[in-house]
């Protein structure tokens, strides 16, 4: 069996793994709730599609503009990249865990679809080198919100997940506070995301 077959076979069951993993964190329930589970689901079998096309056409490439394309649809709709990239992190573990002798292949091109979701180019740029010594995973949440935000000229995304977090971290005020003196003092572009950031918490605080 090949293994793209053996993928197809086991697509369902990989597909469940991954989504458990996700809804174990309960951001996902708090955000997207039900329906946005049901959705994941139907994301989790297109990972797989476009995986399988990649693999028949030997081409990373093929998967990476899938990553693209999927990731403008969900920041649109209150995810960040980094969330799209840690999907394709869970998926590449859960085909690690299978026997398959020849799965190598099928990681090395998840994994560069989720490398290659870091802005590389624009405002968003000077955000990826702070993420890239960000262990703090909330921390590093906000810089990825931040940086869809700016690439896409979307500043209210960024302003809707911070509306969303305050109802559920107290601290959350001081980790913006926090952040912005990181961006100020260490980014290399500092205006356009600190702009970004001080309408979010304007409008925060408005509320």
């Amino acid at each position: 069996m090949t293994l793209t077959e053996q993928l197809a076979e086991a697509g369902p069951r990989l597909s469940a793994r991954v989504l458990a993993e996700m809804y174990a964190d309960p951001f996902w329930a708090a955000r997207f709730g039900e329906r946005g589970r049901h959705h994941a689901r139907n994301d989790g079998e297109l990972h797989l599609k476009y995986l399988a096309e990649a693999l028949d056409s030997n081409s990373v490439t093929v998967f990476s503009s899938y990553a693209h394309w999927l990731r403008e649809l969900l920041v649109s709709r209150g995810m960040c990249s980094r969330h799209l990239a840690e999907n394709f992190t869970l998926l590449a573990d859960a085909i690690e865990a299978e026997p398959w002798s020849d799965r190598a292949r099928a990681i090395e091109i998840l994994r560069a679809g989720a490398d290659s979701l870091r802005y590389t180019t624009g405002p968003a740029a000077a955000l990826e080198a702070l993420r890239a010594v960000t262990p703090d995973p909330p921390a590093d949440t906000l810089l990825s919100y931040l940086a869809d935000a700016l690439a896409f000229d979307q500043p209210g995304w960024f302003a809707g997940y911070i509306a969303f977090a305050a109802t559920l971290r107290p601290s959350l005020g001081a980790e913006l506070a926090a952040l912005r003196r990181r961006i100020a003092s260490e980014a290399t572009n500092p205006v356009p995301a600190l702009a970004v950031l001080d309408r979010a918490v304007a409008a925060m605080e408005v509320r």
